[in-house]
């Protein structure tokens, strides 16, 4: 098979080496075209979880040469190990490498004569037990990238020694006794081929930024980064997070000690210890060191907005979500007045209520301009006692629910405290009116506008999403 004029050649997919011809001025490359005008990649694709999409990219051919664009595809188009942008145009010159999904493509311009393989060397093509065949030391390299373990077969079998031993090309045999793992010894002998293409492990990982996104409480949850070698060699890495006094993730595989080796890909998990409280997002580096390269992950750790939903997380107690200054936060200045101004004149009901019934000289009249203070007290004491007990139990159990009736009944008992030093400072200013409940409602209600006017200062207005940061 003869292509003349420019063709992309398979490097990486079922078929390495054979060439599609670029012809026309557009030429779509995907995976299910359909019987559309294009290349049809979807024969080539492993079983990799990389996928290229129905309509993945666009090869451009002009009198000036070739360039590409990438369809706005999900996973997106690579030249070079460099992303193309959604309506960006690459040009592209001989013997640049596309990637699409897990089939990668080479650049050829003018006259490529294989359907399968060269044929550089009168021993070759080299046939496979499986009746595959390598049709040239850069084959061999393709070979592993693409099925590593038939190519370690037949290392370990003696079939490539035999092979070498017949070209006189004992240079190139790779004794198995001086090798940990046929892996190990098949890695050594790729890199003392006499190949035109670079020998070497390349490091991939994605994603480049990862952002955590729990609800506060304790526990752990667990997270992981796809390491994949798109390389054509052995890959070993190291991980480890950075700033080293990083506390809150850490990596769960051995990798984090001792070097790991990687043939195509893995995912690597990593541990999140979940903080009681998270004031603001946390931040690290999770590093993989490699002979491939290193790469280095953005870890962001985020409080979950109320619309998120609570995945992936192990809890001390039940998760109660964002906090009360977080929802208060998301109220706007009207809604904050309404609020304040009713709640004003219910505390204010209540207190006189319970302070014309029990006040502090034993009965008051239900009618008493200011209220007594044991009353008030005693009610809201119970009252705010009881609502943090149930919130903490929620949290830490019964122990926990205990502390926060205690801790909720001095808070109550305090604000009922000022609301009645309140009622006995300002409210006989209003002369006649102090005793009635008009009165004494339209002042309370300003109170309260007033309350949600200072408000705006302490915890400013802001949306549910921005509270969480």
């Amino acid at each position: 098979m003869s292509l003349n004029g420019w063709s992309l050649e398979v490097v990486r997919g079922r078929e390495i080496g054979r060439a599609f011809a670029i012809e026309g001025s557009e030429t779509v490359l995907g995976n299910t075209l359909n019987g559309s005008k294009g290349i049809d990649l979807g024969t080539q694709e492993s079983e990799s979880p990389r996928r290229m999409a129905a309509r993945q990219a666009m090869v451009e051919r002009t009198a000036s040469g070739l360039s590409l664009r990438d369809l706005d595809s999900p996973g997106g188009t690579f030249v070079n190990r460099q992303r193309i942008l959604p309506g960006q145009t690459r040009p592209l010159v001989p013997d640049d490498l596309i990637q699409l999904g897990s089939v990668q493509l080479r650049v050829v311009k003018g006259e490529v004569s294989r359907p399968v393989a060269v044929t550089p060397h009168a021993a070759f093509p080299y046939t496979f037990a499986n009746g595959s065949s390598c049709g040239s030391w850069d084959d061999f390299l393709r070979v592993g990238s693409q099925k590593w373990a038939d190519l370690r077969d037949e290392l370990q079998s003696g079939r490539i020694d035999t092979w070498l031993r017949s070209l006189n090309r004992n240079d190139l045999i790779k004794p198995s006794g001086s090798y940990a793992s046929t892996d190990e010894r098949l890695d050594a002998w790729l890199g003392g081929l006499p190949t035109s293409l670079p020998a070497k492990a390349e490091l991939d990982v994605h994603p480049k930024r990862l952002a955590i996104r729990i609800v506060p409480g304790g526990g752990t949850t667990a997270r992981s980064v796809h390491v994949a070698n798109v390389g054509l060699r052995l890959l070993r890495i190291r991980a480890k997070i950075e700033p080293t006094a990083t506390t809150w993730v850490k990596v769960t595989d051995p990798v984090s000690n001792q070097s790991r080796t990687v043939i195509e890909s893995f995912d690597l998990p990593i541990e999140v210890t979940i903080p009681e409280t998270l004031p603001r997002p946390l931040s690290a580096f999770l590093v993989v060191e490699s002979n491939g390269g290193e790469a280095r992950v953005e870890l962001f750790l985020e409080a979950k907005s109320l619309a998120e939903p609570i995945t992936g997380q192990s809890l001390a107690g039940t998760p109660s979500g964002p906090g009360v200054l977080d929802r208060f936060g998301a109220l706007s200045i009207l809604h904050r007045c309404l609020l304040f101004a009713l709640a004003g004149f219910l505390l204010r009901i209540v207190v006189g209520l319970a302070g014309g019934t029990l006040g502090e000289d034993g009965m008051q009249a239900s009618g008493a301009e200011t209220p007594g203070l044991i009353g008030p007290s005693i009610i809201l004491g119970v009252a705010v006692g009881l609502l943090a007990a149930w919130m903490a139990a929620r949290r830490g159990g019964r122990g926990q629910g205990v502390f926060g009736f205690v801790s909720g009944s001095v808070v109550g008992a305090a604000v009922a405290a000022i609301v009645v030093a309140t009622c006995r400072a300002i409210e006989p200013l209003l002369g006649g009116l102090a005793g009635s409940i008009l009165g004494v409602s339209v002042l309370w209600t300003a109170v309260g506008v007033g309350l949600a006017g200072l408000s705006r200062f302490v915890v400013p207005v802001r949306s549910i999403k921005e509270s969480q940061k």
